[in-house]
Order: C-alpha cells, then sequence, then structure tokens
C-alpha cells in the first residue's frame, strides 16, 4: 500500500514494491530520495514540505525497522508468533544506542506525521539535513553490524561447561 496525493492512504499498486522492504533497502531508497531533493532551491513550497514530512515518515519507519531487525537482530518482530531467544546471542543494547534512538526518533517524529503547533514552527530540514539524518541511521547499522561479531564471540564463550576444580 502506498499513500498519494490524489488518493491519500491505503493505495495498492499492482507489481510495486511494497514498504517492507529490509533496512538496507529503505536506506537505499532514502539515499535517492535525498540526492534527488539536493537540486531543490525553494524549501518554503508545498510539494518540498510534502517530500520533506514523507521522507522523514519513512525514516522514523526506518529506525524502528533498525531496532527490530539490527538491535534486536529479529529475536522478536511485529506479526511473527514465534520468539528467537537464540538471536539474543548477538543482542547488546547500550546507553549510547538508547540515546541515538532516542533523538533519532524525536527528530523525524517532529518533522513526520504529527500536526505541529503554530508556535513551533520549525523551518523546513534542507536536503543536506536529511542526508545527515539518514546518515545517522545509516552508521547506527553498519557499528551495530560490527558489533554483534564480537558479542557472539562473547556470547558462545558462555556456553562452554563450566571447567570442575580438583581440590
Amino acid at each position: 500500500m502506498a499513500k498519494t496525493q490524489s488518493e491519500g492512504f491505503g493505495v495498492i499498486r499492482e507489481n510495486s514494491e511494497p514498504w517492507v522492504a529490509d533496512l538496507n533497502a529503505r536506506i537505499g531508497s532514502l539515499q535517492k530520495r535525498a540526492k534527488d531533493l539536493k537540486s531543490v532551491t525553494d524549501f518554503d513550497t508545498d510539494e518540498y514540505r510534502r517530500q520533506a514530512k514523507d521522507f522523514y515518515s519513512d525514516l522514523r519507519e526506518s529506525w524502528e525497522r533498525a531496532v527490530e531487525e539490527v538491535l534486536f537482530r529479529k529475536t522478536v518482530q511485529r506479526f511473527v508468533p514465534d520468539v528467537k531467544t537464540q538471536s539474543l546471542k548477538e543482542v547488546t543494547v547500550t546507553d549510547e544506542d538508547y540515546r541515538t534512538i532516542y533523538f533519532a526518533m524525536k527528530r523525524a517524529s517532529e518533522r513526520s506525521g504529527h500536526d505541529m503547533s503554530a508556535g513551533r514552527d520549525l523551518p523546513q530540514p534542507s536536503p543536506d539535513e536529511m542526508a545527515a539524518d539518514l546518515k545517522a541511521l545509516d552508521d547506527f547499522r553498519i557499528e551495530i553490524d560490527k558489533r554483534k561479531k564480537a558479542t557472539s564471540a562473547a556470547r558462545s564463550a558462555l556456553e562452554n561447561p563450566v571447567g570442575a576444580k580438583l581440590i
């Protein structure tokens, strides 16, 4: 399903890929959109406002997907009845992870599907700001993927039986 300007939310298109792709595909799609917006010079148009809002809505959803797919290694997934406890072997959540996600989600939420009060009239983000916000997600994904190997190795060591001590 998609959202279009003329038809609104919930439009079904045959032979089109829905916005349920994995995180890597989502990041690629958002990178292309951010690059396409680089040619825009007037940030005060309704068209640009809609494009920025759609970008940040999809970025927010991608952060949600990153938590499910990358940070929690698909241990628990929406609409999947199984809990894959063995996937916890690669999961570590640090205070810095929390901080990164908290502020990225806050920023994306401020610029996406919520009606902004007149007193909080934030300027439209520039294409460079969009690219930087997307880079934060991509950097997070890369860092978590690097860390999972060390976490998995440490957890594997925990699976070894305790050795007996001779007295």
